[in-house]
């Protein structure tokens, strides 16, 4: 039994990283969870913990693939807070914020690509926010 458990550990920690996710997303106001709902919280919860496991099961082999994963999961609701707290039209923090999200996931998917063209990549950058904010 425990040597099925570590080897399918990452299913654990799906389930275990989802729960919270989706209380945060309902404190936030993204979902609503009923109160007598407990049978359909059960089946996301399930699907969307196999969701997030299967990617961390499959990288287990290359550990700084999944890490870059989760760090991006972890920005992209430090954005969705930010941006639920602070009720700012066009809020700039949550901009900068959501590029360096989609940057990052544009990295993980092809980093020879961002490594080629990381200046256009930054100078549109800047340009953008020059002109969205002057």
């Amino acid at each position: 039994m425990i040597k099925f458990l570590k080897k399918y550990k990452a299913f654990l920690f799906g389930f275990i990283i989802i729960v919270p996710i989706f209380y945060l997303l309902e404190y936030v106001g993204f979902i609503i969870i009923p109160d007598d709902g407990h049978i359909v919280f059960n089946i996301y919860t399930l699907i969307w913990g196999f969701i997030i496991a299967l990617p961390i099961h499959y990288f287990k082999k290359n550990k700084r693939t999944v890490i870059k994963v989760l760090s991006l999961f972890v920005l992209f609701f430090i954005v969705l807070v930010i941006d639920s707290y602070m009720n700012m039209p066009d809020n700039p923090i949550t901009f900068t914020l959501m590029m360096g999200f989609w940057l990052g996931f544009a990295y993980v998917l092809s980093p020879s690509f961002i490594k080629k063209y990381w200046k256009l990549i930054v100078f549109f950058t800047a340009l953008y926010f020059y002109t969205s904010y002057t």
